[in-house]
């Protein structure tokens, strides 16, 4: 199985002349979308709507799946699927479809088509993460090297632990100090941010460290979403406390101009509660009046 995926990068908003005879329009400018597999472990959460990590040169970004088909394009070889950012579809097949539509009539990149349909920042507040693979974690686990001799030691491993005062791993002798350290950072602490790398005091976010170590296979390279991406939207509520023979005897002791008595007064005549903003609108004051009741 294999995904039609609208990656989130400017490459997508490259127009493509393709025909859509279904909407009696001959041929539109469409975004370019690109082909994945979809890995056996996910064929089942995989559906047109859901939002994925997926390979997209050297980078991970994410994408939204627009379409599941049987086969790819010719020539097209197709690399899997990361992950699922999300494990619930961001779009439903009705936002697809006006996508599409909308992609065809205003002649817009589906990607931004698509953009349009979901929460403001979803998706988008993604930073970069590292961790050891499972190769470098199995060297890891192997027991130190044997010295051959006595008189070798102080020339071999010793010498090495010298140079490395902050941690040496002999399992790694060819590394550099940064490197030492970052691995026993990862080992250490699993999963790391960029951010946290850059905050070290050698900087071990410099790509001199970070990209030996990808390429050796002992450090992968992969994207998180920083915070959760849709959060409820909370507004702060008034509602009185008192009944109205209070209100009553209170009011004449405010001051006849007084925005405290007229808050009393506007919630009195309300039959829900309002909003605070709702309130400060209504009376034309600022949440102080409010607060101080």
């Amino acid at each position: 199985m294999y995904a039609e995926v609208a990656v989130h990068t400017p490459m997508a908003r490259r127009l493509q002349t393709v025909a859509t005879p279904e909407l009696n329009s001959g041929s539109a400018a469409l975004g370019m979308t690109f082909h994945y597999a979809v890995p056996a472990d996910l064929r089942e959460q995989v559906q047109p709507g859901s939002l994925v990590w997926v390979p997209f040169g050297k980078e991970q970004l994410h994408g939204v799946v627009v379409a599941l088909t049987d086969s790819v394009p010719p020539g097209v070889s197709p690399r899997p699927i990361i992950d699922l950012v999300l494990p619930e579809p961001v779009c439903t097949a009705a936002q697809l479809e006006l996508a599409r539509w909308l992609s065809v009539v205003c002649l817009a990149p589906l990607l931004d088509c698509l953009l349009l349909m979901l929460p403001t920042g979803l998706a988008l507040k993604a930073e970069p993460i590292f961790e050891l693979t499972a190769q470098a974690l199995r060297t890891l686990a192997q027991q130190r090297p044997a010295r051959q001799s006595p008189q070798l030691a102080f020339a071999t491993e010793e010498f090495a632990e010298a140079l490395h005062p902050a941690g040496y791993l002999p399992q790694f002798p060819d590394l550099k100090p940064e490197q030492h350290i970052l691995i026993g950072l990862l080992r250490e602490q699993g999963q790391v941010p960029e951010r946290d790398l850059a905050r070290h005091e050698l900087d071990l976010s410099r790509r001199s460290v970070l990209d030996p170590l990808i390429e050796q296979g002992l450090v992968s390279r992969r994207r998180r979403i920083v915070d959760t991406p849709i959060k409820a939207k909370t507004e702060r509520q008034v509602t009185l406390l008192v009944d109205q023979e209070t209100i009553d005897r209170v009011l004449p002791t405010l001051g006849r101009s007084s925005k405290q008595a007229d808050v009393l007064a506007w919630l009195a005549g309300q039959a829900e509660p309002a909003t605070l903003k709702d309130v400060c609108d209504a009376v034309g004051c600022s949440p102080s009046p409010v607060q101080s009741l």
